[in-house]
């Protein structure tokens, strides 16, 4: 079979350029909707803050990040991690919250009971 296709270049050539062409063409073509559904339930915001100690961003920047993502209805979990000049705080979502609606306020933290890592 190998030596039919090493005799002839150019028929293999020609094959694999109409199946590429192929391949192309179905792709461009494929309706929106036969897209899968891709959901991922975790973001991660990554900030920096030149010249600041881990402390010194846990406080300026992955706090004030942390109490506005808690306030988002559909979250399910804030965790950060700081370091020298950099915050990275990772944010778990509800399992099938739709991302593509506006997210409805919850009440500040004052006015709920203790937070659980399970709130969805």
């Amino acid at each position: 079979m190998f030596h039919f296709f090493y005799a002839r270049p150019l028929l293999l050539a020609m094959i694999l350029l109409i199946g590429s062409l192929l391949g192309l063409i179905g792709y461009l073509n494929m309706p929106r909707n036969m897209y899968p559904d891709v959901e991922r339930p975790q973001v991660k915001v990554i900030t920096t803050l030149p010249g600041a100690a881990a402390q010194t961003v846990a406080h300026k920047v992955s706090r004030p990040i942390e109490q506005e993502l808690y306030t988002l209805a559909g979250i399910r979990n804030v965790q950060s991690i700081n370091k020298n000049e950099v915050s990275i705080v990772a944010v778990t979502r509800c399992p099938g919250y739709a991302a593509n609606y506006p997210p409805k306020p919850r009440p500040p933290a004052s006015m709920r009971q203790a937070r659980s890592s399970t709130r969805c």
